[in-house]
């Protein structure tokens, strides 16, 4: 049940986001965001981050992508929820269509 709740979140996430492209690198630092690897979590409030696929991303909390930020996933990317986290490990999307 626990690796449905996380697809179906990464799934969300994806399909929110699937409308932007860019080059992707993982030293992203967006309005005090950085990425890492893994302690995948936080929130990112403005700007653009991107995510790289040849890294394996381990989500330690909510990541929430606030209104008027972008995070892009190229296809390919492996996400996983560490360990014990049960449902406090996911993306959010703030919607502002």
């Amino acid at each position: 049940m626990k690796k449905i709740n996380l697809s179906l979140s990464i799934f969300t996430a994806l399909f929110a986001l699937s409308c932007s492209i860019e080059e992707s690198t993982t030293e992203n630092t967006v309005a005090g965001f950085q990425v890492n690897a893994g302690d995948l979590q936080g929130n990112i409030t403005s700007g653009s981050v991107s995510l790289n696929a040849s890294e394996t991303y381990i989500l330690t909390g909510a990541l929430i992508v606030k209104e008027g930020a972008v995070l892009t996933i190229p296809a390919g990317t492996t996400i996983t929820a560490a360990a014990g986290t049960s449902t406090s490990a996911y993306i959010g999307v703030r919607a502002w269509c």
